[in-house]
C-alpha cells in the first residue's frame, strides 16, 4: 500500500534542464505523480489549428525516466487570447451585458457552440497525441468547473439553450406557467422567448430560479462529458475525473467518472469539524472508490505551525489515496506567483521540501506490507440532495446561510459524538447505515418517502428537521400539511410554520443556551428530556406548529406562541424510529443532544470522544488526530500497537497538541 503523493507542475514555464532538475528532486522526495497541462492551451495551440505537443511529450518522458506518473489535464478553463479575440462571443456575458475579459481563467461560456467546437478539437488532438503514453495514469477534465470571478453567463446562446431545456421539460408555455405559478408579480409568460435565465442568489421567481440551477448543472455536466467522450473514444481504458465542482450537482457531475477529486486549502485556524466535513463531501460521491485530493497547500499553518503531516494523515484516514500539493514551484509571474510551494520561491529545496520528503518516506515505510486499505465504513449517513437544497437555498432569499449552517451543524454533531457520517445523495442505498440524517429536505419525492419507510420499518433511524417536505418539485408551496408523503412515517403533521430570525441574526447563530431563561426574550427556546437528561436550547430561522398523531414529543417549545407544543417528535415505525425537529436551525449543543438520542435509538454506544478529535478506521489501521493546541488524554477500548507515535498507552490515548497517531488494531 502506498499513498500516491503528487504535485501541480507547469512545464510550459521551464526549460528542459529545469524540468530534469525538478523531476530528480521530486523522486528524491518520494513524489510519484504530477499534474500537467491544466492551463496550457496557449502553449498547445499558439494559433488557430497550429498545435505543438512536443514540449509536453518531452515533459511526460522526463518524468517517466524518474518513475513519476502523469495526470494529464484538459485546459478548458483557460481559453487563449487568439480564440477570445477571434470569437468574442465565447466570453461570458453578465446579467447587465458586460463581457468577461481575457487574462484570467474560467472566462468562457460553457454553452457556446464555437467554444465547444474548438475545445473538442483540442481534446481530440490531446487524446490522439498521448493515447500511447503509458506513463499517463489518469486524465483530469477542466479545473474547478464553476469556480470563476465572473457570474453565470447570460449570453443569448445560454438563453436559447435554457429555453430548449424548458421546452423539453414542460412541453408547453401553459404548463410552465402552471408549474411555476407565475401569476405572482404579473409573471405569466405567453411565449418561450420571454423566459430568461436567473442568476445564483437573485431569487426573483422560485420556479425560474430552480430551473436555472438545474439547467446550469446539466450544462456543466455536459461540458465535462463531451471532453471525457473524446478521450474514451481513443483511450477506452483511461481513468477520468475532475476536481472541486462548484454550485453543481456533484453526484450527477461525477456520474460515469472514475474518481471524484477535492481541492481543499486548510489553515491552522480551520476547525476540526469543518475540515472533516470538507473532505467527507467527496468521500461519498462515488461509494467504494477512493476520492482524490488534487489540490492542497504544502505547509498549512506554516511558518508558525506546519500542519502538513496532520492533514496528510487526515486525508489518508478518510480514504484519500492520491494527495497532490499545489504547487511545486512558483511560476515566474501571474496571479499565483506568491502561492506557498514545495520548493522555495527561488526553486531550491527548503524547509517545506525537507518536511514533505520526510513525511512521504515515513508514510511509505509505515504502509509497507499492507494491501490496499478499504474505504472508511460509517454507521451514520447525512443526505445531501442538490435538487432539494436548491429549492430551499435558491427559492428564498438568504436561505443559503441557514441551509449550509444546519447541514454542517448536523455533520458536526455526528462528528463530535464519534460517528462521522457518510455524505450521500438521496438515491444511494441506506441499508448499511443505522442512522440517516436529512437536513432541510424541502421537497420529498414519493419514491424517496417510500424508501425511507422501508428503511425505518426494517430497523433504521431517520432524523429530519425544518421545512422538509413542505414544497413541490417546482418549489411551490404545498396545498396540504407537511411533511408531504411522510406524515405516517413521522406520526405527525406540520399544520403551521412561521419565519423567524432572532435579533442580531448572523451566520453563526443561533447561540447555545446556557439556561432556558437566558435567551427567552430574544430567542425561541425548547426544553425536554432525552436519554434521562434534561436538555434545552435555541431554535431559529423557521419553526413549525406540530400536531401529533402517533408520535411522542420528548422536547417541547418553552416560549413563543408555540409554547407547550412539540419541538422534537419521535415515532416508532416498524422496527425503527422516525425523529423530527421543528426548526430550520438548532443550536449546536441541543443538536448534539438530539443526535445522541437518535444514536441511542439506533443502538449505537456512546463513545465520549474529546472535542476536536477525529478517529477514522480503514481496515486494521486506526487514525487518531488531535486538533487541539494542547495535549489530551482519554480512555479507549481499542487495542493494538502503535505504528506512528506512542499514543496508545494502557487503555488510554495520549496525544500531543496537533498530533496524529496511527494504530494497528488487533
Amino acid at each position: 500500500m502506498k499513498i500516491q503523493v503528487g504535485t501541480a507542475y507547469y512545464p510550459e514555464a521551464w526549460q528542459k534542464e529545469r524540468i530534469i532538475l525538478d523531476a530528480a528532486l521530486m523522486k528524491k522526495a518520494g513524489i510519484t505523480c504530477v499534474r500537467l497541462g491544466e492551463f496550457a492551451w496557449s502553449h498547445m495551440e499558439k494559433t488557430d489549428g497550429i498545435f505543438d505537443f512536443q514540449w509536453l511529450h518531452d515533459a511526460v518522458k522526463i518524468f517517466a525516466e524518474y518513475n513519476i506518473k502523469t495526470v494529464m489535464c484538459t485546459p478548458s478553463s483557460a481559453a487563449p487570447a487568439w480564440l477570445c479575440k477571434k470569437y468574442p462571443e465565447v466570453l461570458r456575458t453578465g446579467r447587465t451585458g458586460e463581457k468577461a475579459w481575457f487574462g484570467v481563467r474560467d472566462h468562457t461560456c460553457y454553452t457556446s457552440a464555437i467554444y465547444r467546437k474548438y475545445l473538442v478539437r483540442l481534446v481530440r488532438k490531446m487524446a490522439e497525441e498521448f493515447q500511447n503514453e503509458e506513463n499517463i495514469i489518469a486524465w483530469q477534465i477542466d479545473n474547478e468547473l464553476g469556480c470563476s470571478r465572473f457570474s453565470e453567463c447570460f449570453c443569448e446562446e445560454c438563453q436559447n439553450s435554457f429555453r430548449r431545456f424548458l421546452r423539453k421539460k414542460f412541453r408547453s408555455i401553459e404548463n410552465l406557467n402552471k408549474c411555476w405559478a407565475t401569476t405572482f408579480w404579473s409573471g405569466e409568460y405567453t411565449s418561450w422567448d420571454e423566459v430568461e435565465l436567473e442568476g445564483y442568489g437573485e431569487n426573483m421567481g422560485a420556479g425560474r430560479t430552480l430551473a436555472s440551477a438545474e439547467f446550469r448543472s446539466a450544462n456543466g455536466k455536459d461540458f465535462l462529458s463531451i471532453q471525457a467522450k473524446e478521450i474514451r473514444k481513443r483511450i477506452p481504458h483511461a481513468v477520468i475525473g475532475t476536481n472541486n465542482l462548484t454550485r453543481y450537482d456533484r453526484y450527477e457531475g461525477f456520474a460515469g467518472m472514475d474518481f471524484a477529486a477535492e481541492d481543499f486549502y486548510p489553515t491552522a485556524k480551520t476547525p476540526a469539524a469543518e475540515a472533516v466535513f470538507r473532505i467527507d463531501l467527496y468521500r461519498g460521491i462515488l461509494p467504494g472508490k477512493s476520492p482524490w485530493m488534487l489540490e492542497t497547500p504544502p505547509g498549512p499553518g506554516a511558518p508558525l505551525q506546519d500542519l502538513t503531516k496532520l492533514f496528510f494523515w487526515l486525508f489518508a484516514g478518510h480514504g484519500y489515496d492520491h494527495i497532490f500539493y499545489f504547487l511545486w514551484v512558483n511560476h515566474p509571474a501571474g496571479n499565483e506567483k506568491t502561492h506557498k510551494t514545495v520548493l522555495t520561491q527561488y526553486g531550491q529545496p527548503g524547509v517545506l521540501y525537507e518536511r514533505i520528503s520526510s513525511m512521504i518516506h515515513e508514510a511509505d515505510k509505515l504502509l509497507e506490507g499492507y494491501d490496499t486499505l478499504p474505504q472508511v465504513e460509517s454507521s451514520t449517513a447525512l443526505v445531501y440532495d442538490y435538487h432539494a437544497s436548491w429549492i430551499y437555498t435558491m427559492s428564498f432569499k438568504g436561505e443559503e446561510v441557514a441551509y449550509t449552517w444546519q447541514q454542517r451543524n448536523l455533520h458536526e454533531a455526528l462528528f463530535r459524538t464519534g460517528y462521522t457520517p457518510q455524505i450521500l445523495s438521496s438515491k444511494h442505498d441506506f441499508s448499511p447505515y443505522k442512522l440517516v440524517t436529512i437536513p432541510l429536505h424541502a421537497h420529498v419525492e414519493k419514491s424517496f418517502a417510500e424508501k425511507l419507510e422501508k428503511y425505518v420499518k426494517e430497523g433504521g433511524v431517520v432524523l429530519m428537521n425544518g421545512r422538509s417536505g413542505m414544497y413541490d418539485g417546482y418549489s411551490k408551496n404545498l396545498t396540504e400539511s407537511g411533511p408531504q408523503h411522510l406524515k405516517k412515517l413521522f406520526g405527525m403533521e406540520m399544520h403551521d410554520g412561521l419565519e423567524y430570525a432572532s435579533q442580531g441574526y448572523m451566520p453563526d447563530y443561533p447561540p447555545a443556551c446556557q439556561h432556558p431563561g437566558e435567551k427567552e426574550k430574544h430567542h425561541i427556546v425548547a426544553e425536554g428530556n432525552l436519554n434521562g437528561k434534561k436538555v434545552y436550547g435555541c431554535a431559529d430561522h423557521w419553526v413549525a406548529g406540530i400536531k401529533l398523531t402517533t408520535a411522542e414529543a420528548p422536547v417541547k417549545f418553552r416560549n413563543s406562541i408555540y409554547r407547550g407544543m412539540p419541538f422534537l417528535t419521535v415515532n416508532r415505525f416498524g422496527k425503527g424510529y422516525a425523529v423530527y425537529c421543528a426548526a430550520d436551525m438548532v443550536d449546536k449543543e441541543l443538536m448534539r443532544e438530539i443526535v445522541l438520542y437518535c444514536e441511542s435509538l439506533a443502538h449505537l454506544p456512546e463513545k465520549n470522544i474529546p472535542e476536536n478529535v477525529d478517529i477514522s478506521r480503514r481496515g486494521k489501521l486506526l487514525f487518531v488526530t488531535n486538533f487541539n493546541n494542547k495535549d489530551i488524554t482519554f480512555p479507549t477500548e481499542y487495542k493494538g500497537k502503535n505504528k506512528m507515535g506512542k499514543a496508545l498507552q494502557k487503555g488510554c490515548f495520549k496525544l500531543k497538541a496537533w498530533e496524529t497517531a496511527i494504530i494497528e488494531l488487533i
